[in-house]
């Protein structure tokens, strides 16, 4: 692996009432996701003080294998269903480059 990879977050905010559907869609994703070639890290969060938020950390060998997952057919079909259970528009995506 050259460098030490690259993570990305993403924050999503459920609207009231969704919050399980976004569960029960992160733990289908889960086992796919992280087979993806070049996946290091494949990890939904839920905050502790506010259930409806939400942060999923990722961490990839690098920006390629990233850029794959995101056209991936079982990614493709989550952002199809993902508004829905969303409060507000698309989730706030960081990209930020591994440092050790």
């Amino acid at each position: 692996m050259s460098g030490n990879g690259y993570a990305v977050t993403m924050e999503f905010l459920a609207r009231p009432g969704q919050e399980d559907a976004l569960i029960q869609a992160c733990r289908e994703l889960a086992p796919l996701c992280r087979a993806q070639p070049g996946c290091l890290a494949w990890l939904p969060l839920r905050d502790r003080q506010d259930p409806r938020r939400f942060v999923l950390y990722m961490r990839w060998q690098d920006e390629a294998a990233y850029q794959a997952y995101l056209v991936s057919s079982h990614i493709q079909d989550f952002q199809e269903r993902l508004a829905p259970w969303l409060l507000q528009g698309p989730p706030l995506t960081r990209a930020f480059k591994v440092l050790a």
